[in-house]
């Protein structure tokens, strides 16, 4: 079943800039990546942030057997925050394990809403964003509230946006 999607960019980057400013932390606080572990970070536009937010909050299509799945990501990297958020269309049957890819203006399953995908890089009041992405996410469930979610974007400005997280994305 495929459902037309309404565009909403200005929700997505309102979230993203909203979420950014809890995150404001004090200049103590240690926002650098693990050396050897890129399970606890991502990047955008080259520049590593470490995960201080991830969640995965799950929500029925009307009318439709497709749930939809948005992932949140706020992380730092000493004075800048970054953001991403996107989300994912797959069967309530099958759970959202899975390979996704962009999925334009039509929702189908095991798609990102890529117009719906944006990204947010707040270095004071500096604020940078973007949205419309194009790439792939891929979401491997360990069991439990444990996931890993790998994604790699390019958004339509050119910047580009990766990650490979192994967290736990408690889902209701």
């Amino acid at each position: 079943m495929k459902i037309k999607c309404l565009s909403s960019r200005l929700f997505v980057l309102t979230v993203i800039a909203m979420s950014s400013f809890v995150f404001l932390g004090c200049s103590s606080d240690d926002d650098s990546p693990s050396k050897g572990d890129d399970s606890q970070s991502f990047t955008i536009d080259g520049k590593p942030y470490s995960v201080n937010l991830s969640s995965l909050g799950i929500n029925p299509y009307p009318d439709s057997d497709l749930l939809n799945g948005t992932v949140i990501i706020t992380g730092g990297n000493e004075s800048t925050i970054g953001s991403l958020v996107f989300s994912l269309n797959f069967p309530a049957s099958d759970g959202v394990e899975g390979t996704y890819g962009p999925s334009g203006d039509i929702v189908s399953a095991y798609t990102f809403t890529s117009h719906h995908a944006a990204y947010g890089i707040q270095n004071g009041s500096d604020i940078q964003n973007g949205g419309d992405a194009q790439g792939q996410v891929k979401v491997v469930h360990h069991g439990g509230d444990e996931y890993t979610i790998q994604f790699n974007f390019k958004f339509s400005d050119g910047i580009e946006a990766s990650g490979n997280l192994k967290r736990e994305f408690p889902a209701p």
